[in-house]
């Protein structure tokens, strides 16, 4: 808000096609947020349970988004619905880039590239694009999203410090 002029502003909010397209994205926002989070909750199997473990029989199978291939999500032998990381991944991309700020998305990311959740793998052997550590990390793709993410919002804290984090975990490797 700070060089805006505050009339402009609420005149441009009063205009019902900008308005319908403020709470077109905040739907969308709040959709794949939901959706993001809920695939977690599948692969954790439970609040506190790591991944392998079974999950409660009333949870439902976890859908793939419309753009992804129909392989995304899949049953292990446990009868636990566990969704491919880079699915995951795909989502907090996208969601980071439209807001660069919520620091829960950034951590869960992080955990998705290091193939780990609650101290144990997440290492499934059906995904191919691994590095040779057997994480899903790659310096150069999460440069390349720190960037976008600080050219939309270049007081991020949450993508500098991911950026950061990304620097020293590749030079660790």
């Amino acid at each position: 808000m700070h060089g805006r002029n505050r009339v402009k502003y609420k005149a441009q909010l009063a205009n019902p096609e900008v308005a319908a397209n403020l709470s077109k994205k905040a739907l969308t926002w709040n959709t794949l947020t939901k959706d993001l989070l809920s695939r977690r909750q599948q692969n954790l199997g439970g609040v506190g349970v790591g991944v392998g473990a079974s999950a409660p029989p009333s949870a439902p199978p976890v859908p793939s988004p419309p753009d992804s291939t129909p392989t995304a999500t899949h049953t292990s032998t446990l009868t636990h619905t566990y969704t491919d990381p880079t699915i995951l991944l795909q989502l907090t991309e996208k969601l980071l880039t439209v807001n660069p700020d919520p620091s829960h998305l950034w951590n869960h990311r992080r955990e998705l590239l290091l193939g780990k959740v609650n101290g144990s793998s997440t290492v499934d052997p059906t995904v191919t694009n691994r590095a040779e550590d057997g994480s899903l990390f790659t310096v150069g793709d999460e440069l390349a999203l720190t960037a976008t993410c600080l050219q939309r919002n270049p007081k991020a804290y949450g993508a500098w410090f991911h950026r950061k984090w990304c620097l020293r975990h590749h030079l660790r490797r």
